[in-house]
């Protein structure tokens, strides 16, 4: 139906221009009588390849629109050195055919991974253009990283889930780790058929889409924004997170309270920190999601456990020696088996608290399940909690509570014991 309007219009509009013109005020085109040799406008303007031994191929299509006679094309190649790279400087059309493949060879293990390489290709004589196609063509060369699979991750979806108030759904997703850099993974197709929401046609099938996730400091994860392949009503989505976005645009000190973690297999991130858009909505401007916590992504090989420690800040209790505790009500996950909290300053590096704790360098209350006390003794108006899992001497989950102890008399109360 569109097709149907946009011709209709075209007609209209060259009906009006033969009306109003007449022969003394129209002047015919010269019809080009030369090969008018060009390069396609849907050629790629990069090419990726995988590593390979020796010298490999492929090749770039030239096309002309006067076939009638063998004609050889001058070419001048810039970026190619001959080893690495080599363009022939001419190629031949047979007569009668339209387009010839100018061969490009290429050396991948002399061009290296992730070094990509600009080539221009331009047809040297003027007499062979045409002003109705391009007579250069500019594109890039790329040895791809080498990626391997490392099976099928469990992945809780929390982008879309988030912005349509719909379940998060889990399911299984293969997910690949980078040979060069260890713990960038991606997942492969996680917005494809293997999402139950999606319909026939919801997703790009014509080749693999990833959502690569940069967990190479475990404990600093984040996601570059990049586009699913999966298109909706609103067009194509795209994921990241707030802490990639802020390292894509120069601020790595706001990304601080945004990036994720790995631990024990497994990788999520705090409430809203996960970033999508759709092309078609708000100009594609991005949206906050994983509201309620629900992305995460379990690596293969891992079991799910709870290690979490929450706690609630109840008051301040002083005894009778002036001494005070900090009451805390906490719950601990079903897979805890121990858990200490000390209370210190603000300031203080929660990570390296937790492995004085577990290395018994630094004394700490065993807490339960339920009203807790911990001794307060250090001096400062602004001070945490900080609370680990463990197993032995194992770290399995740290968790931090701020506590303002600004006015202690208003928060304090007396001890009979």
């Amino acid at each position: 139906m569109k097709l149907n309007k946009i011709l209709i219009g075209v007609f209209c509009i060259l009906t009006t221009l033969f009306c109003s013109c007449s022969e003394d005020d129209y002047t015919r085109a010269d019809l080009l009588s030369n090969a008018q040799v060009y390069f396609s406008n849907s050629a790629p303007a990069s090419y990726s390849f995988n590593m390979a031994e020796g010298v490999q191929e492929f090749s770039v299509p030239l096309l002309r629109i006067n076939t009638a006679e063998e004609l050889t094309v001058k070419l001048v190649v810039e970026g190619a050195d001959g080893d690495t790279i080599s363009v022939p400087q001419s190629v031949t059309f047979a007569a009668g055919k339209a387009t010839v493949d100018i061969p490009v060879k290429y050396n991948s293990s002399l061009m290296g991974y992730n070094n990509p390489k600009k080539i221009s290709i331009k047809l040297a004589d003027e007499k062979d253009k045409t002003v109705y196609g391009f007579s250069d063509y500019d594109f890039t060369v790329t040895i791809a990283s080498p990626w391997k699979s490392l099976g099928k991750a469990t992945y809780r979806e929390g982008f879309v889930a988030s912005i349509y108030g719909i379940d998060a759904l889990e399911y299984k997703v293969e997910i690949q780790e980078n040979l060069l850099t260890p713990g960038l993974y991606r997942l492969v197709n996680p917005y494809g058929k293997a999402y139950e929401y999606n319909e026939d046609g919801d997703w790009d099938a014509s080749k693999d889409y990833y959502l690569e996730i940069h967990a190479e400091d475990p404990s600093r994860v984040y996601i570059e924004t990049q586009k699913s392949g999966m298109a909706w009503s609103y067009g194509e989505f795209s994921f990241g997170s707030l802490a990639g976005y802020y390292l894509s645009n120069g601020k790595p000190e706001s990304a601080e309270s945004y990036y994720g973690t790995l631990e024990n297999g497994l990788i999520t991130f705090p409430k809203k920190a996960l970033l999508a858009s759709m092309a078609g909505y708000n100009n594609g401007g991005l949206m906050q999601t994983n509201a309620g916590g629900e992305f995460r992504v379990l690596l293969p090989g891992y079991v799910l456990v709870d290690y979490s420690i929450a706690l609630d800040y109840v008051g301040l209790l002083r005894a009778k020696d002036n001494t005070y505790s900090a009451v805390v009500t906490v719950a601990l996950g079903a897979d805890v088996k121990k858990a200490k909290a000390v209370v210190v300053d603000a300031s203080a590096d929660a990570n390296a608290i937790a492995e004085a704790i577990a290395n018994e360098e630094l004394a700490a209350v065993e807490i339960k399940k339920g009203q807790n006390y911990i001794p307060v003794n250090v001096t400062s108006d602004k001070l945490k909690v900080v609370a680990v899992a463990l197993t032995g001497t194992d770290i399995n989950s740290v968790q931090t509570f701020d506590l303002d102890l600004s006015d202690k008399s208003e928060e304090s109360e007396e001890s009979e014991e």
